[in-house]
């Protein structure tokens, strides 16, 4: 089940995992890409409204638990230009789980080796890229060129593009300019409206790694916003047989992490991901090195601080916190 999912995020497909719990374990659990492929008692309007708004949800039914996971494959930024801005651009947006392609006309900047961090990086005229490149939908471009010609060449033709956003570099004056001239050419005003121009959140931004920093975090704004309550595909990659998986069922209060949110315990101590860090995550990684030596299979951990527990262990704030630890062996 687990190897499907992963062969299917792979290839870009949003998958959903599927959890039946009770108050102590997980029972049972579905990997699949519709609502049809469930078994027919679990193919309620609920379910289904929940697939086809890309939603991962927590519910009760009697004395039995659901939590559905939207497992959304990563982020597509498509980064026109290989300046300075674009290098600090890309490292970042890949730390914050975007899948990052690079492109220029100039070999010296479109090189692998300059962006490490990269999917992809591409040399070719933007006169020619757009008509022989194949971009995914509703992906997200920041237009970094070296000058307001290829920047403007470009918006023209992102525009006419399935995309989520879209931000272009520069200052008001150039972006004006720009505006009108697409304007004067038929360009629809509410189209234009939708351009990040000047790019990024106005945080006083001035070195070329500063304006990266306010473009990342304008990017993560908006992917919060249309993607709310999802988790992306980053550490479901990394599961391996022996390891257990830690997910955040529901939370209540001040807890640092969401639900959905993940941690892959391995045996011989290291982690990836994380359910927020601090006493929460070093409870859960107890509780995983015990249920390593455990015959069960998996489990449902509770945990809570009180606020005067928190500012006792030097925390702002604390809250609860429901989390399933499942063993990975037993979902492939």
């Amino acid at each position: 089940m687990l190897e499907k999912l992963q062969e299917q995020i792979k290839k870009g497909v949003t998958m959903f995992a599927l959890h039946e719990l009770d108050d102590t374990k997980q029972k049972r659990c579905w990997f699949v890409e519709k609502a049809e492929e469930l078994p027919s008692f679990l193919q309620s309007e609920h379910i289904k409204e929940l697939f086809h708004e890309k939603k991962s949800a927590y519910w009760k039914d009697g004395d039995t638990s659901y939590m559905l996971e939207c497992v959304l494959p990563k982020t597509p930024l498509y980064i026109m230009g290989g300046g300075t801005i674009a290098l600090f651009l890309a490292q970042m947006a890949q730390m914050c789980d975007f899948e990052v392609h690079v492109f220029d006309d100039r070999k010296e900047f479109a090189d692998s080796h300059r962006f490490p961090w990269a999917e992809e990086v591409l040399c070719m005229p933007f006169d020619e890229l757009f008509s022989c490149y194949h971009f995914q939908k509703d992906a997200y471009f920041v237009l970094v060129t070296r000058g307001h010609l290829n920047d403007e060449k470009c918006l023209k033709e992102v525009l006419q593009l399935s995309y989520a956003y879209v931000g272009m570099i520069g200052s008001k004056r150039k972006n004006n300019i720009i505006r009108e001239h697409l304007l004067m050419q038929g360009y629809e005003k509410e189209k234009l409206d939708e351009v990040h121009a000047p790019i990024g959140i106005d945080i006083q931004s001035d070195t070329p790694a500063e304006i990266a920093v306010s473009i990342v975090a304008e990017l993560i704004q908006k992917r919060a916003q249309l993607r709310p309550q999802s988790t992306t595909e980053s550490v479901w990659k990394k599961v391996e047989k022996d390891c257990i998986l830690a997910t955040i069922l529901y939370h209540h209060g001040s807890t640092p992490r969401e639900m959905g949110s993940k941690m892959l315990i391995f045996k011989d101590g290291h982690i990836e991901g994380s359910v927020g860090g601090g006493s929460l995550e070093y409870a859960v990684q107890k509780q995983a090195e015990l249920l390593f030596q455990s015959l069960d299979t998996s489990q449902v951990m509770y945990f809570s601080l009180s606020n005067e527990d928190a500012a006792k262990e030097g925390m702002v704030c604390g809250g609860d916190a429901c989390v399933l630890l499942e063993k990975a062996d037993i979902l492939w």
